[in-house]
Order: C-alpha cells, then structure tokens, then sequence
C-alpha cells in the first residue's frame, strides 16, 4: 500500500469536491438533486485518483477508499462544519462517503491467471 499516496489523493479528493461544491453554491445550486449530483462527483472523482494507485485486490482498493473516507470525514468536521452545521444530517452525505469508500474497488487491477 502506498501510504503516501493514499494520504495525498485523498487530500486532493476533498480539495476537489470543496471546490465543486463552493461552485455549486456560487451558482445556487443547492438543493438534493444537486447534492445527489456532488456525491457522484465525489465518486467518479475517488475512482480517477485510484487510477493513479491502480491496488491489485479488492482489499488493499477498499483500503484506499476507507483512507479516502476518513480524511473526508476529518476535514468536513474541521473545515465544512463551520460552514454548514447541520451537514451530518444531511443523508447525501453519507451517500458522498459510501460512493468514495467503494469506488476504488471498481479500479482494482485484476491479474489474470496463465492460460
């Protein structure tokens, strides 16, 4: 497992969907729909940056994506909190995690056996 990629993108991965998220805002795009639309971002974002890891089972990719959770989690606690308080009650939410936890076990790189 590389450690310091997993810490890496998934600092990136919240950059990234802090700064879609503040776009939506900006554009008063803020209803569940759109909400819906950021946690499919948020997944297909998590699945390109495990692209660049590329983990060889299923195990070590749903490590990656717990990693990527839990430095979401931490910086929405930190930093998006004081933004939005009531963001944990949001079911979208949590929807965002679980689309980020298991999108890396999509680009798990399955070694085939010999012929």
């Amino acid at each position: 497992m590389h450690w310091k990629k997993a810490l890496g993108f998934g600092l990136l991965l919240w950059v990234m969907m802090f700064v879609t998220t503040s776009i939506f805002i900006i554009l008063a795009w803020v209803n569940t729909t759109a909400d819906i639309i950021l946690a499919i971002f948020a997944g297909i974002f998590a699945y390109i940056l495990t692209s660049y890891i590329r983990p060889l089972s299923t195990g070590t990719a749903l490590s990656y994506g717990l990693i990527f959770v839990i430095i979401y989690i931490i910086l929405d606690l930190i930093i998006t909190a004081s933004f939005e308080p009531n963001l944990f009650r949001h079911w979208t939410q949590y929807l965002t995690y679980i689309f980020i936890l298991f999108a890396p076990i999509i680009k798990t790189e399955r070694i085939l056996p010999p012929a």
